[in-house]
């Protein structure tokens, strides 16, 4: 976990996100690229990648393994 004034990205510590990412997070702040959106289903995980979490689908739709 990096110190407060710290973000994390790419299993690092850095000073400031590089150009191009944005801060997310509150307890543990993880950089993540500008305009990525995780699908539905998916949440950034403390690396700031997308990750399944929510393995319920809405109506009409399935699980894509």
């Amino acid at each position: 976990m990096c110190q407060a004034d710290f973000f994390f990205h790419e299993f690092t510590c850095v000073k400031e996100c590089p150009p191009e990412f944005k801060a997310i997070g509150t307890d543990m702040k993880t950089c993540v690229r500008e305009r990525e959106v995780c699908p539905y289903g998916q949440r950034y995980n403390q690396f700031g990648r997308c990750e399944l979490y929510l393995a319920k689908c809405k109506v009409g739709y399935v699980l894509n393994a």
